[in-house]
């Protein structure tokens, strides 16, 4: 189970639990990793279950954040709402899943979950597990070491899952013919174009249109809402001067991480895996010997072993990298395997077969890798600067629960709070809901405090905010521009001018659509283009869905019916801003399957089986969805 645990873990499991982003799988998005229960208000429950609206509005607000980064912009109320509704449906889904694998008895050993954590470089110091990097980084995570390794352990079981019922899907391979014929496709394409510029003089607009149209949408011409603010920053180089570290700490932290610098023998190894179970028949086990020796004997026999393990080796992950498993120290696959492995003495040497509870392998000597034990003037630099870091952050705790005392203790003013942080008092530019492109006023939370009745009506400091990276800033508030109805005369112009760009536009697409009539009634699309000046032609010839040509205009090219023999398939796109296509299609040629290599046949299944079980995933939870007893709060949903 190790092997394809290190297997799964290597891509999916590494990316959740050093970036710490939380998605599960995609199906499942954005997660509340290392956050506790909480309490409060119930926003849904699953068979009994609780969700509490603390989880819920935790979970949102990772959503949105991502979002709004995504988009560029805030999300209205009225798009929070829908995003807080798909928190809580992940959050559920989530639910579902790991109550199922938790009623069928799925469980990840403790030595697998070893076998996981140990292959994260971030965890080790001179390519060994850093017990006191792990510890850390846990700490940085607001949780303890275990509480990281039981959403680990559920992590990999929810993967694992999911890629059980992904590996039941099949794709034919007439399936991948059909793909190969429509994704290689080309056809034989002419095309007019039609451009709103070509019409802009040939348009007017009246007093009185740019009159209505200022009274009908009075809405659109409002100046923007816009604060300017004041801020205090806490941030890790505040509190640098405050760490004193004497010779003493340093020599002390170096008894007490010695270990840590001290380098054990390692082996770089490769293996060749036939896979048994331990509890295997004798006929089981009698295949299996045979095939470990039919592999010693091409061995013996001069063959390369990368060749053999890719050949042989039911260890996938390390087959496709010609059976080596890299830097290998004790611990890792068993002592059976470790006792063999540290037993070898000459590299490129391989052992005879040895069992252990994966199967039976022939291990590959690559590298003998000695250890090391530096002395203290060696690791002097390192330690004294992780004992600076270390206490940063017990400084930093202490200082930003006194910047918030202070916040709310002083609420009309940043000036004292700054005096007493030892801090300055920094301001922004002016910047709207949207916010700004960076700095502060980029940051979401900055945006939703600033703006809030608290600190834009009352007049007071915001609660602390916590930016990330070991930042913290309280802001207020230090002018503030109410939007106001914007004078016809301020926008007459932008009114005229978007008005004569509507009717250039529409004045296209009616010569677009004349056009095309024309031609259906037979007439050649260039004798169309010399008749109307505003008209250009284009003959690209023969395209394929990805080309030169706009992406609009081919995915509207390719929308269009095959035509029949002799005849041509007609159409009308949009294909850009005020920017029409009269499209002619008179041959469909489809890809060639015979042209495509078997590599790119398996890239083409790959991707058709991805497709297939992304569905197959999503039904299977939806089905689990609809057998559970699920209820949600309705009331509950508005972060009111």
């Amino acid at each position: 189970m190790l092997l394809a645990i290190r297997e799964k873990a290597r891509g999916w499991v590494a990316w959740v639990v050093i970036i710490l982003i939380g998605a599960a799988f995609a199906l499942f998005g954005l997660s509340s990793y290392m956050s506790p229960t909480g309490q409060g208000q119930v926003s849904a429950s699953v068979n009994g279950n609780e969700i509490p609206r603390q989880q819920l509005d935790r979970e949102f607000s990772n959503l949105r954040v991502e979002i709004e980064r995504g988009r560029g912009s805030s999300l209205t109320p009225d798009e929070e709402l829908v995003v807080r509704r798909q928190a809580l449906d992940r959050m559920i889904n989530r639910m579902v899943v790991m109550e199922y694998v938790e009623n069928r008895g799925m469980r990840i050993t403790d030595r697998d979950l070893a076998g996981v954590l140990r292959s994260f470089e971030e965890f080790q110091t001179n390519g060994r597990f850093d017990r006191q990097l792990y510890e850390a980084f846990a700490r940085r995570q607001g949780t303890t070491p275990a509480g990281l390794e039981q959403q680990l352990r559920r992590d990999v079981l929810l993967q694992t899952l999911i890629d059980g019922v992904g590996d039941t899907v099949l794709v034919t391979d007439q399936e991948i013919d059909a793909l190969i014929a429509l994704e290689r496709q080309q056809r034989q394409l002419r095309y007019l174009l039609v451009e709103a510029e070509a019409f802009l003089d040939t348009v007017s607009v009246s007093e009185d249109e740019v009159e209505a149209y200022y009274d009908d949408n009075r809405q659109e011409f409002v100046s923007t809402e816009r604060v300017r603010l004041d801020y205090v920053l806490l941030d890790r180089d505040a509190v640098r001067d405050q760490v004193e570290v004497t010779e003493d700490d340093i020599r002390s932290r170096f008894e007490q991480v010695r270990d840590r610098y001290t380098t054990e023998e390692t082996r770089v190894a490769g293996h060749i895996l036939v896979a048994i179970r331990e509890d295997a028949d004798d006929d089981a086990v009698a295949d299996a010997e045979q095939r470990i020796a039919d592999a010693r004997d091409r061995l013996d026999d001069g063959e390369d072993f990368a060749a053999v393990a890719e050949d042989i080796s039911d260890d996938a992950s390390s087959a496709r990298r010609g059976g080596m498993l890299g830097e290998v120290e004790r611990g890792i696959y068993g002592d059976a395997f470790d006792d063999v492995l540290f037993s070898m003495e000459t590299e490129g040497s391989v052992s005879e077969p040895v069992r252990t509870e994966f199967g039976y392998h022939l291990i590959y000597l690559d590298e003998i890798r000695d250890g090391d034990a530096p002395e203290l003037e060696e690791v002097e630099d390192e330690i004294r600067a992780e004992l600076v870091e270390e206490r940063i952050g017990g400084i930093l705790f202490d200082e930003q629960t006194r910047l918030d005392n202070l916040a709310y203790d002083l609420p009309e003013s940043l000036d004292g709070v700054a005096e007493e942080m030892g801090l300055e008092v920094s301001s922004t530019d002016w910047v709207s809901r949207d916010g700004a492109e960076e700095g502060i006023a980029a940051e979401s939370q900055v945006l939703e405090a600033a703006f809030s009745s608290r600190v834009l009506q009352e007049g007071e400091n915001s609660d602390i905010i916590n930016l990330g990276d070991d930042q913290y800033v309280v802001v207020r508030v230090a002018e503030h521009r109410e939007p106001e109805q914007l004078a016809l005369e301020e926008v007459r112009d932008d009114i005229e001018a978007g008005l004569r760009r509507e009717k250039a536009a529409e004045a296209a697409r009616e010569m677009a659509e004349s056009l095309r009539e024309r031609a259906g009634d037979g007439d050649d699309l260039a004798d169309l283009a010399a008749e109307q000046e505003e008209v250009e032609l284009r003959d690209p010839g023969l395209v394929a869905r990805v080309g030169v040509e706009s992406p609009l205009l081919l995915r509207e090219a390719f929308r269009l019916p095959r035509p029949e023999e002799g005849e041509a398939s007609l159409g009308v796109a949009s294909i850009g801003r005020d920017r029409y296509a009269v499209l002619e299609i008179t041959e469909v040629m489809d890809g060639d399957p015979s042209d495509v290599d078997d590599e790119t046949r398996e890239q083409l299944r790959a991707q058709l089986r991805q497709q297939a079980a992304s569905e197959t995933i999503n039904a299977f939870v939806r089905d689990l969805r609809a057998r559970a007893d699920v209820e949600i709060r309705e009331e509950r949903l508005r972060n009111l």
